[in-house]
């Protein structure tokens, strides 16, 4: 049994590796259970057939040889072509696998034949990682069982141990602690990308960050100007004589459905400007976000309760930071709910701001459902453009329909006290010269509503110029009033916090509230997640309209662009349209029929199933234990008419084989009576009566008579009922040794 179990560990995963590696590319969709008994077949019949004697490879080879008769008999020709052409892959990897299993065989008996194959493997599988040819998950675990198999055998093949005489016991009763690594890699669970070291990339990305912080500190207090500002989203938001690129990946983001881009991610809001920098004074907690929401969806339906579609919809965006370690949690205007794994995220909101009770890291995501705003169309300018009473009834509606429950949703009085508090801390009072009171005045000289006003402003800052190196803000610009004064009438030029900075500035001049915002712009220029840097940061202006909310705006020149989509009655007047166009007569609808369902077809190489497998089986069978009972009547028989000194000899052979079943095997420089005396310690002695006959007439020479045989069948069906009582594997043993001579 040791050669037997031997030759299987170290041939059949072997047999498995070409085969399942090049398999799935002739036909990826290939069943993996199917692919596994294609390749499996040839190394077990192979193996099993070397060692068996003469009946059992008779017995086996004719219940194949029937069984593959019966198959050609008994499927149809199209079914069994069509099961071929189904599944390609299978007659390769039966030749693939059988091809392995004689080449393996031929090296088994060479080490170093061995030696140069396990090297070979370890070659392609690296070889593999780099061409991105992935080995599949069965390639990896056989190799990896295969490579241990050849280190426990050179390594056991090197002791110098005298009770063991076979060194291929050795990795025989090791292999069930070698086969624990295939399973292990078979069933674990394991990603559906590369392991891509994400532990080591996070150690260099944080050393990274953090030397990229240091290096702008310094790069402040240097020679470079302390009035030098460096791409990207902090806590601060101060005007400097230049900015510098950073490509830092600091998030991914991916935009669900009828997003478009650019989307404004919001990370924090300004409320105050002392001319050289924008400070939070605003630091109340409450439900701002929540209820600028709802202020937007109540406008909306009040204006238009039959086409909310039109002006809003609902939209969805994941974030996973990359780099960033942060307590912001960037979302766009008019967010509704942030959840993560379809639970709600715990986050708050101070100053209008979002934050998160626990500061996320790299590799943390979240989802954010908002709603998108029709900016680009015309329905939704002239929306901003009317005036907007309130209407109580209506923000109570919305406000139960938030998924909010009835204690805890928002009323109508707290957005009346959200409203004032917007007022008090978003529209302090603000200044200008002469100078810019006239140029304001002539700008917006026939606006009739503050929406009005604001696109117009928009359009007047975007008109200039973008510079990301607008100098140093003068020693006289001190205030919000010296700042607009050198800025529209000096200077013209400079980076989105400068442009915000004034439309904010000119807004509140005109008693409109405003804010400044900082946060991320999100352009997508193609499908899937977007990868967002440090350039990617960026300011605007947000302005606040009763009964509408607050409304972004994008003063800086060439970063404009907003959501747009077709309302329902465009997209009936072009449906019309095309109809007049193409001539098409207006149709009443028809009657819809009951669809008659079709009797599918049974399609070729589906009809292979049990009616096939079970008779093919069953002869199979039926031929291995007819043969297999004339190859005992055949034994029987020739032991019946052989000689008594030839029976003497043969159940002598037979006592001494099953003697190994309980692993007791004579030395060669071993007496038959030291092996007796080393046999009595797991045999009773009866059973081993055979022994001292044997040694008797083997030194007393001449031939055994019919006494002796008699000894010798006795013992024999002794150590039969001993074997029997040792375990249920030692009984299984017997079985093979038996009747098929393993």
């Amino acid at each position: 049994m040791v050669p037997f179990l031997y030759d299987l560990i170290f041939l059949f995963p072997l047999s498995l590796i070409p085969s399942f590696w090049i398999a799935p590319v002739i036909d990826p969709g290939s069943p993996v259970l199917l692919l596994f008994a294609a390749c499996a077949l040839p190394p077990l019949t192979g193996i099993v057939f070397t060692h068996l004697k003469s009946g059992g490879k008779l017995i086996l080879g004719g219940s194949l040889f029937t069984m593959a008769v019966f198959t050609l008999l008994l499927i149809p020709p199209e079914i069994l072509k069509g099961f071929f052409e189904d599944h390609p892959a299978l007659i390769p990897a039966l030749c693939i696998s059988f091809g392995t299993f004689l080449s393996g065989r031929l090296m088994l008996s060479f080490r170093k034949a061995r030696l140069m194959l396990s090297a070979v493997l370890i070659l392609v599988l690296v070889l593999s990682l780099f061409l991105r040819f992935s080995p599949g998950r069965v390639v990896v675990a056989c190799s990896f069982f295969f490579l241990l198999n050849v280190c426990v055998d050179g390594i056991r093949r090197r002791w110098r141990k005298h009770a063991e005489k076979d060194p291929r016991a050795h990795l025989v009763y090791l292999s069930p602690f070698l086969l624990l690594i295939p399973v292990l890699l078979l069933t674990f669970p394991y990603p559906d990308k590369p392991y891509d070291w994400a532990f080591a990339k996070k150690i260099f990305e944080t050393m990274s960050d953090r030397a990229d912080r240091i290096a702008e500190y310094i790069s402040s207090r240097s020679g470079s100007g302390k009035d030098d500002r460096f791409m990207g989203f902090s806590d601060q938001a101060l005007l400097g004589k230049r900015i510098k690129s950073n490509d830092r990946k600091v998030m991914e983001v991916t935009l669900g459905a009828g997003a478009s881009s650019p989307v404004l991610l919001k990370g924090k809001t300004f409320d105050t400007f002392d001319g050289r920098g924008w400070t939070k004074t605003y630091e109340e907690k409450g439900d701002d976000t929540l209820l600028d929401s709802l202020e937007t969806l109540a406008g909306v339906s009040s204006y238009a309760e039959d086409s909310v579609s039109d002006y809003l919809k609902r939209s969805m965006l994941t974030v996973r930071f990359l780099s960033l370690h942060s307590s912001h949690a960037f979302a766009p205007a008019k967010t509704s709910l942030i959840t993560q794994d379809n639970r709600i995220f715990p986050y708050y909101s101070v100053g209008g701001d979002l934050y998160f009770e626990k500061k996320k890291k790299p590799d943390d995501s979240y989802m954010v459902e908002y709603y998108l705003m029709n900016r680009g169309n015309p329905v939704f300018s002239e929306f901003l453009k009317s005036p907007h009473p309130d209407d109580p009834d209506a923000f109570s509606k919305v406000s139960l329909q938030s998924g909010a429950d009835s204690s805890s949703a928002p009323r109508y009085e707290d957005l009346l006290s959200y409203r004032r508090r917007i007022r008090s801390v978003f529209l302090p009072s603000t200044k200008c010269s002469p100078k810019t009171g006239a140029f304001l005045g002539e700008l917006l000289s026939d606006c009739e509503s503050d929406a009005e006003k604001l696109s117009r402003i928009e359009k007047m800052l975007s008109s200039m110029k973008y510079s990301t190196e607008p100098g140093a803000l003068p020693p006289s610009v001190r205030s919000p009033e010296s700042y607009l004064d050198w800025f529209l009438f000096e200077k013209q030029e400079g980076y989105c916090v400068s442009y915000a900075t004034a439309f904010v500035l000119l807004a509140r001049v005109e008693g409109i509230p405003s804010r400044f915002v900082q946060g991320y712009r999100v352009i997508q220029t193609a499908h899937g997640p977007v990868t967002v840097t440090e350039k990617d940061s960026h300011a605007w202006p947000e302005c606040y309209l009763d009964g509408v909310g607050w409304i972004s705006y994008e003063p800086t020149p060439g970063f404009g662009t907003v959501q747009r989509w077709k309302t329902s009655g465009e997209l009936l007047s072009e449906k019309e349209a095309y109809a007049v166009r193409a001539g098409i007569p207006e149709q009443e609808e028809a009657t819809l029929l009951p669809e008659m369902e079709e009797a599918e077809e049974e399609e070729p190489g589906k009809g292979i199933g049990l009616r096939y497998l079970v008779p093919i089986l069953g002869t199979g069978a039926a031929v291995a234990l007819i043969l297999l009972l004339l190859s005992l009547l055949v034994r029987n028989l020739r032991y019946q008419r052989s000689a008594d000194d030839k029976k003497f000899r043969i159940m002598f052979r037979k006592n001494l084989s099953l003697l190994t079943i309980l692993r007791l095997k004579r030395a060669e420089a071993e007496t038959y009576e030291e092996f007796l005396d080393r046999c009595r310690e797991k045999v009773p002695a009866e059973a081993l009566s055979f022994l001292p006959v044997f040694e008797t007439c083997l030194y007393r020479g001449g031939r055994a008579g019919k006494e002796e045989v008699a000894y010798m069948e006795n013992g024999n069906r002794l150590l039969k009922e001993h074997i029997k009582g040792t375990g249920s594997l030692n009984r299984l043993r017997l079985i093979f040794r038996e009747y098929f001579g393993m």
